[in-house]
């Protein structure tokens, strides 16, 4: 119908037109997109997170929802949901496939689960990531891997000489993907128990020494939530996942310092790239339309740079960055164009496991 009316809007003579102007809103407003304001206004939003709300994901989340219900048109009421599972891969195929298409849900997915595991051949995946609404990011983080300060790993050399047990989450998170990534590229010997629901949980089992590390762990995260751990020397940090190193850890070498080989620092930057850019990715549902993506990213953009956010985020120790979603759409575009033999070797790094000892965690049964 909508269609119909269109058609008939642009037949009507200039005459009848300007007599009959004041009908025009009611006449031709179903064949045009309903006015973000209007389609926002008193609605309710979804947020959905595939990390625990404990965590640092819901730390960043927390904030990033009071400054876009300010600045998204027509002040929407935003609820948020965690929807935990594979490392982030439950949730990017449900914001795929079962999502509202219409702007009304937007996520903060683990950025392995919507970027490198997916070009990768993981299984399970029902979701192109080249195909959902980047809103942006809210920072561009490296992350580490750390080690209790018991462990007896204090350097990345101990990492390979030394065998440890570090903690996972599932297949679509880069906490479990960098462990296999070491140890298959650098001969690093760790094992994996995986399982944990959260990062959090992963963090509890360390202080129980269950475990004796993560990999995965960004720096905003890391000091945001266990600035103790690095003040009292808990933890050692003992490899930076980055092309570039942190400020805070100047003395920790990334990755690209650990290898001279041209064609593995390719495939080093093709894992990479997009965890780095990517380090706390905004997005919606594929299928959005585009005026409301637009009006998403303009609202995430004032939301970053509103003076009252950046006070709340230095005020919880939140390292933030402002990232387009242009600029993650750019990188997630790049990545899935590389050279079919990069691809094929960096996915054989991260999905090869024969070096990796992985062992799954037994639920714990609730007492009676």
């Amino acid at each position: 119908m909508a269609k119909g009316f269109g058609t008939h809007c642009r037949s009507l003579s200039s005459h009848a037109l300007a007599a009959a102007a004041l009908l025009l809103p009611a006449l031709c407003g179903p064949a045009v997109a309903q006015p973000a304001d209007s389609f926002y206004k008193g609605r309710e939003m979804k947020f959905v997170l595939s990390a625990n709300a404990s965590g640092g994901y819901g730390a960043y989340a927390r904030i990033l929802q009071t400054y876009l219900e300010k600045h998204i048109p027509g002040r929407p009421h935003i609820v948020q949901q965690s929807m935990i599972g594979a490392g982030g891969i439950v949730a990017a195929n449900w914001l795929a496939n079962v999502a509202p298409k219409d702007g009304s849900v937007i996520a903060m997915i683990h950025r392995g689960a919507v970027s490198t595991i997916p070009l990768f051949g993981a299984p399970n995946i029902h979701f192109d990531a080249t195909k959902f609404g980047w809103i942006g990011s809210m920072n561009a983080d490296i992350s580490v891997c750390v080690v209790w300060h018991e462990a007896g790993v204090k350097t990345f050399a101990d990492l390979q000489s030394k065998p440890s047990i570090f903690g996972g989450i599932g297949p679509g998170s880069d906490i479990d993907m960098m462990p296999n990534l070491l140890n298959n590229l650098f001969d690093t010997k760790i094992q994996l128990i995986t399982g944990y629901d959260s990062s959090n949980a992963i963090h509890v089992a360390m202080e129980r020494r269950e475990v004796d590390g993560r990999c995965g762990f960004s720096v905003g995260s890391l000091l945001a939530t266990k600035a103790d751990w690095l003040r009292d020397k808990l933890v050692n940090v003992v490899v930076q996942i980055g092309l570039q190193k942190h400020p805070a850890f100047p003395d920790v070498p990334v990755l690209s310092d650990l290898t001279q080989d041209p064609e593995l620092l390719q495939v080093i930057e093709t894992i990479v790239s997009p965890l780095q850019i990517m380090g706390r990715p905004i997005l919606t549902a594929p299928g959005v339309p585009p005026e409301r993506l637009a009006v998403l990213r303009r609202a995430f953009a004032e939301a970053m740079a509103d003076p009252d956010f950046k006070a709340d985020a230095d005020r919880e120790r939140l390292e933030y960055e402002f990232v387009s979603g242009e600029q993650v759409e750019a990188v997630i575009h790049k990545i899935y164009s590389m050279p079919k033999p990069i691809i094929a070797r960096a996915a054989q790094a991260v999905q090869r496991t024969d070096k990796l000892k992985i062992t799954e965690k037994k639920p714990v049964k609730p007492p009676k």
